[in-house]
Order: structure tokens, then sequence, then C-alpha cells
């Protein structure tokens, strides 16, 4: 979810939610976009990168964008919207 006041509570609580591929293929989840003026988007999720026999390279250095700045990529929409409940 967009990390500002403008996003539904419905999409906002979709936020960070993992999908399996064989789920999206059954067709038994429903894909973005939920409404009109839906700004939810897919974006892929990888297995941890030690799974893939890959080394990890850290995850310190990434933020997410939000309407009051970078945020911990972690930061889900309802953490978000805890901390800043009110437009500034």
């Amino acid at each position: 979810a967009t990390l500002d006041w403008n996003t539904c509570s419905a999409c906002g609580s979709l936020d960070g939610r993992k999908y399996r591929w064989e789920e999206i293929e059954s067709g038994n989840v429903r894909m973005p976009p939920h409404h009109d003026g839906c700004r939810c988007t897919v974006v892929l999720w990888m297995k941890p990168a030690e799974s893939l026999g890959i080394a990890n390279l850290g995850t310190s250095w990434r933020k997410r964008a939000s309407a009051v700045g970078p945020v911990p990529q972690t930061m889900t929409y309802l953490q978000w919207i805890r901390l800043y409940p009110h437009a500034k």
C-alpha cells in the first residue's frame, strides 16, 4: 500500500500480504485493482538469499517511501497510519 492518507483501510490492511504462486494461478486470490481509483500493486517477493545459496547482502540500507519521508522497509501501512494518523 502507498504510505499516505489517501490509501483506503481495505487496501491498507492488505499491505505486506504474501501470496503463493499457486494461489494466484488457481484464481482463489483477488488481485488488484480492488476498486475504482485503487493504487495497489503487486511486487515480486523472493525467498531469503541464504535459502537460495546466495550471500546475504544485508537489508539495513533499504527504506520505503512514505508521505512523511523514508521509513524502514519493514514498516506496514497499519504501523505507519498508527504513527501518522492525520495529514500534516
